[in-house]
């Protein structure tokens, strides 16, 4: 073992799986991708409470080592067990000649020589003479002769053979197999974990009991991080992680340090609800804005914060083709509220955060769309089929 100690340190760590290390004729070692134990992932129980978390994690990245070894295994092999009868139809074709009488028609050509009267030779005037003319004419005769013929006929015939029957036999042998023989740990990482939480929840409800479970990843050779996953939920919540920072260095021949920073919103299904848009009035256009009136209740920010507004525009360029101008969704500094009466408010959209592609005084198709934020979501609870609202339109931009 102290021989194959000495081979480890030899041999550089890599992400991928690499190099051999030939030991002696038959023994070799090999090395995978580094990786962290499972028993290095946090999970945190989020219940409403907290509003910025931070956490530590301690861990140690390493790559297990392989040694090839013969292993007792169960090899196969084929052996003849015997023969069957295989057998099958063919089409045979069985042809004779025999001698025919076959009859056909010839002709032949017989002549003769007549004499006709000419009396228009200048060479006697007022004379006839007798001038030889030969005719011939065609007479049809039957010929008949005897010629082979061949007729045939088909037929089936069955055909066997003998076809060798073979059986798979199992018998001990012995495989080449890598075998894990350890690990060598390649760095500590220290792990610093920022959580900032947002509770969005009706006064009087149940308080979220929402797990997340923090993950050391490896991205590259010098490069780790930290994902966050949903392991446990109440379905009451619907549950957005983001990561708005992520910073990796090599602080040590053997260390490392990760900084990492997430956006967690926990949102009751019950809120949306409550906020939920019943219905998007007629829009209209003014001096670059987009203003429209939506059916809702509550407080219009926490409104503002549930709720994302998608806009699809397309300009009309002939009576038989558009342009689509703008499709997604509006940035949340386009949208202000204009006027909040009971159960309904005022909003407007700024047209110049979507792009330069309106033609003002043109008419366009105009689709606004209200819809949950949906942004980092990592579960979906039971929702009512009844969240988003929309209207749409045909209207002059001005």
């Amino acid at each position: 073992m102290n021989h194959l100690n000495h081979n480890q340190n030899q041999v550089p760590r890599t992400l991928s799986l690499v190099s051999t290390v030939i030991l002696g004729f038959f023994t070799a070692i090999t090395f995978a991708s580094p990786s962290f134990a499972d028993d290095v992932k946090k999970n945190i129980t989020l219940d409403g409470k907290q509003t910025q978390l931070s956490v530590d994690l301690e861990s140690q990245e390493s790559h297990p080592i392989y040694e090839r070894r013969l292993v007792p295994a169960v090899c196969e092999r084929e052996e003849l067990k015997g023969y069957r009868e295989e057998c099958t139809t063919e089409q045979r074709e069985s042809c004779t000649i025999s001698e025919e009488q076959v009859c056909r028609t010839e002709y032949t050509y017989r002549c003769r020589t007549i004499y006709r009267q000419r009396c228009n030779d200048p060479r006697f005037p007022g004379h006839c003479v007798e001038v030889p003319v030969r005719i011939c004419d065609e007479y049809p005769e039957t010929v008949c002769n005897l010629e082979p013929v061949q007729s045939c006929t088909t037929y089936p015939e069955t055909v066997c053979k003998q076809v060798p029957e073979y059986q798979t036999i199992e018998y001990a042998c012995e495989k080449w197999q890598d075998v894990k023989i350890g690990d060598v740990v390649d760095f500590e990482v220290a792990s610093n974990v920022s959580i900032n939480v947002t509770t969005l929840a009706l006064t009087g409800a149940s308080a979220p009991k929402e797990v997340l479970e923090l993950i050391p990843t490896i991205l590259n050779r010098n490069k780790n991080g930290i994902d966050a996953k949903l392991n446990g939920s109440t379905g009451q919540y619907i549950v957005q992680i983001n990561k708005v920072k992520e910073v990796s260095q090599v602080t040590g021949p053997k260390t490392k340090q990760v900084d990492v920073q997430f956006e967690v919103r926990l949102v009751q299904v019950d809120l949306l609800k409550t906020y939920a848009p019943t219905k998007v009035l007629e829009l209209s256009s003014e001096q670059g804005l987009l203003t429209t009136v939506v059916k809702t209740s509550g407080d219009p920010e926490k409104f503002l914060s549930l709720f994302d507004f998608e806009l699809h525009v397309t300009r009309f360029e002939t009576v038989n083709s558009a342009v689509m101008v703008f499709s997604g969704r509006v940035p949340d500094n386009a949208v202000q509220v204009l006027q909040a009466t009971p159960g309904q408010l005022a909003l407007s959209v700024d047209l110049k955060t979507i792009g330069r592609n309106l033609h003002l005084g043109a008419e366009h198709k105009v689709l606004l769309k209200l819809v949950p934020k949906s942004k980092g979501i990592v579960n979906r609870p039971l929702m009512p089929s009844k969240l988003e609202s929309e209207v749409m339109q045909n209207l002059v931009i001005k």
